[in-house]
Parts: structure tokens; C-alpha cells; sequence
């Protein structure tokens, strides 16, 4: 890891009071995403915290994302502890927040799944009335990318995802603060299994439970040949509805949820990895999991198997 000392270090975090306990910064290599930076904070030979740097999201955002981070820790959920959030001297904004050890493990484990289904019911089932008044920022439709620079095959995309949103469009489910990204790579675990905390709240905000419930069906419910395992989806329901019990119209769309978040996660992944020249070669288990070819298989494996699923499956 990369260790910043001195006076980089000092021209980088000067005038932060907060701050000030930091003896040096070791970077911390951060997937696919290119835009933010990501430094183990450290004192005395010791990870005292993580420092999170936003280049491309705007400082109201960023607040955003500190303020549902410290809702939820407040509520006892497992998240991060925010230990400090604004803008350095170059303007961009930062969140500091404690460093939780854990390791993102991928290999799949029934016991898991359980722990992160029930963490991620318990996010929903909290009263978050108070903190959407401040939260207004829900998942468009269609993905925002310059849609007049792209290709045939994402178009061909986007006109599926269209269609599928016909089916579900006027269907009413229950709505509040969501964490948006729950994946492999985002939950910590300690040496025995137990869940540590789930980090990364970047994509947190007000939308549909179903949406987070269907997204995570994508890293979770596919076995590492991307077929779909309709044994792990549904003990991932059974544990989340011990919590949080879904509702009729959840059952009946999950599976064009599910659809839905893998072809917009194939959109944004394909146009990400092509016009900002990432390497598809140096990544592995969960950031390999997301790229557009395995999506593309992971999306064809499902349908197969959603044609032989009988419909209202109850779990």
C-alpha cells in the first residue's frame, strides 16, 4: 500500500481539526470505481480509521451519505462509525469514518447469506421517516449515461429494461432508506463467520425495499459458473422475511426485479470498463463478478431458469 507522509500529507488534510491525529495515509486499492480514493488513516503504527475522498459526487451528496451512515449506526445496524465528514483544501468532499476489521470472504456459506439478509431487513424495518425528509434521491428508470455515444447492443439493452418496467409499472411496494449495494465485497466478516459490518453506503437512498432485496440476488443467489441457484435465493428471502416479512406484490415481481437490476448493472458496467479504459484483466471474485460479460451470462442463466419457476412462489 501506498504510504503518504509529510508534506503531502499535511498539504492534503491541513486546516481539518478532526483530522489532525493522522500521522499518515496508506491507500487502499478500490476496485473498479476510479473516481474515489480510499486511505487506511493511521496513528502510531495503527488503523485508526478510513478516510473516503469523493471526485466526482457533489458535497450535499456525500453529507447524504454521512448522515444515513450515522442514522442507521445510531440504531445499532452494523455500519461504520462516521468520525468526520467535509471538503479538503482541494475542494473535494471527504468522509472519515472508523475502520471496522473484517475481510470480505466470497466463498458462499449458507450461514452468511443469513446474516446479511437479516442486516439488510433490519435497515428496512427501521422508522427512517425522520432522515428521508432530508433524503430525496431515487433510482431513475434508465441508467444516466450519454446515451448518443453508445452502441447497438446497449441500446438493444435499454429497450429491454423499458419492457420490463411495463410489468411492474403502478405495482405498489413498501418504500424507504435502502443501502443499494449489498454485495460480497461490501459486507466484512471476522475469522469465524460472524458479520462485521456492511460498508459502502454510497448508493444508499430513499427508493423500493425490493430493489435492494433484488440487486443483491445478483452476487449472492449465483454460483461461480453464473448459473442461478434458486436454493440460495430462497434462503436468502426465508431469513430477510423473519425480519421483515414481503409483501404480495415483492413475491410476484422479484424475479423482474431481479432482471431489472442485472441489466442496469450490465449498462453501467459495459459503458464504465469501455470509455474509462479499465483493465478487466486485474480483477477477481466479486469486482469479476460484475463485469459484462459474466453479467450477460448471469442474465441469460436467470431467464432459464424464471421460465420453468412456477409464478407467486411463496418460499
Amino acid at each position: 500500500m501506498k504510504i503518504i507522509k509529510n508534506i503531502e500529507l499535511r498539504a492534503l488534510l491541513h486546516g481539518f481539526p478532526e483530522l489532525r491525529e493522522i500521522d499518515s495515509l496508506a491507500k487502499v486499492p478500490y476496485g473498479l470505481d476510479q473516481d474515489n480514493e480510499v486511505y487506511y488513516t493511521i496513528n502510531n503504527k495503527r488503523h485508526v480509521g478510513v478516510l473516503k475522498i469523493y471526485s466526482s459526487r457533489k458535497t450535499t451528496r456525500v453529507h447524504e451519505i454521512s448522515k444515513t451512515m450515522s442514522f442507521f449506526c445510531d440504531k445499532g445496524i452494523c455500519v461504520p462509525e462516521v468520525l468526520g465528514v467535509g471538503s479538503l483544501s482541494d475542494k473535494r468532499p471527504y468522509i472519515w469514518m472508523q475502520n471496522i476489521p473484517g475481510k470480505q470472504n466470497i466463498r458462499y456459506s449458507k450461514r452468511k447469506i443469513q446474516q446479511i439478509a437479516r442486516h439488510m431487513a433490519r435497515v428496512h424495518i427501521i422508522d427512517s421517516c425522520k432522515l428521508e425528509k432530508d433524503i430525496i434521491f431515487s433510482q431513475p428508470i434508465i441508467p444516466e449515461i450519454p446515451w448518443d455515444n453508445v452502441g447497438p447492443y446497449l441500446l438493444m439493452m435499454r429497450e429491454e429494461l423499458l419492457i420490463l418496467n411495463e410489468y411492474i409499472l403502478g405495482h405498489i411496494y413498501p418504500k424507504g432508506i435502502i443501502h443499494g449495494d449489498y454485495s460480497w465485497g461490501n459486507c466484512l466478516f471476522s475469522n469465524l463467520g460472524k458479520l462485521n459490518s456492511v460498508i459502502d453506503w454510497d448508493h444508499s437512498r430513499q427508493d423500493f425495499y425490493i430493489i435492494d432485496i433484488a440487486r443483491a440476488q445478483i452476487f449472492f443467489s449465483f454460483d461461480v459458473k453464473d448459473n442461478f441457484r434458486l436454493e440460495r435465493e430462497r434462503e436468502f428471502i426465508m431469513a430477510y422475511s423473519l425480519v421483515r416479512p414481503l409483501t404480495e406484490n415483492e413475491i410476484k415481481d422479484l424475479k423482474i426485479h431481479i432482471q431489472i437490476q442485472m441489466i442496469r448493472m450490465l449498462i453501467e458496467t459495459h459503458y464504465f470498463t469501455n470509455t474509462k479504459s479499465v483493465s478487466l484483466n486485474r480483477f477477481t471474485g466479486t469486482q469479476a463478478a460484475i463485469l459484462p460479460k459474466r453479467l450477460d451470462k448471469k442474465i441469460k442463466n436467470f431467464k432459464t431458469i424464471s421460465l420453468m419457476r412456477r409464478p407467486n412462489n411463496k418460499y
